[in-house]
């Protein structure tokens, strides 16, 4: 199976990894990468799905800070975000650029009107049972699928 078709029936799968590197946490990738056994594979996609399931959004508002070319700048009007998770950055490691690429997987930098800097990890798609089942039924007859989609993980790919 090609990589564009992997990512394209499980993208779901995909960004729900995404958003769990994107916070730090690499277990599971790292877990089913190590995979012998499809059973790893599903109990770590389960419990990847069940680390975000019923948490609440907090609604975050401040001013989009974007990289181009180098520089900060900042959008002029103030947004509001949908946050699983927030985390303070230094202001000097923000202006300076001194930002994880892994964050951008699944994070905004905003500015808030108190004048911090925060991450906020968006809420990622959450796979349906069966999109799961599919998935592992696919994976247990050829393990290098869940690898794959592990690897996508990894990386940023257009229409998150």
């Amino acid at each position: 199976m090609e990589t564009f078709e992997i990512l394209n029936g499980f993208r779901d799968i995909v960004d729900l990894l995404r958003y769990h590197v994107a916070c730090g946490r690499f277990s599971f990738i790292d877990r089913i990468n190590a995979a012998m056994d499809i059973k790893v594979v599903e109990e770590t996609i389960r419990e990847a799905r069940r680390a975000v399931i019923g948490i609440e959004p907090t609604v975050v508002e401040g001013y989009r800070i974007k990289f181009e070319k180098g520089r900060v700048s900042f959008e002029k009007q103030v947004t509001k975000i949908a946050c699983y998770e927030c985390r303070e950055l230094k202001e000097k490691d923000v202006l300076s650029g001194k930002i994880s690429d892994r964050i951008w997987l699944h994070g905004t930098v905003i500015k808030t009107k108190d004048k911090k800097f925060l991450i906020c990890f968006t809420p990622p798609r959450t796979p349906s049972e069966i999109n799961i089942a599919k998935f592992i039924d696919l994976a247990s007859k050829d393990l290098s699928i869940a690898k794959k989609v592990a690897y996508l993980a990894l990386f940023k790919s257009e229409g998150r």
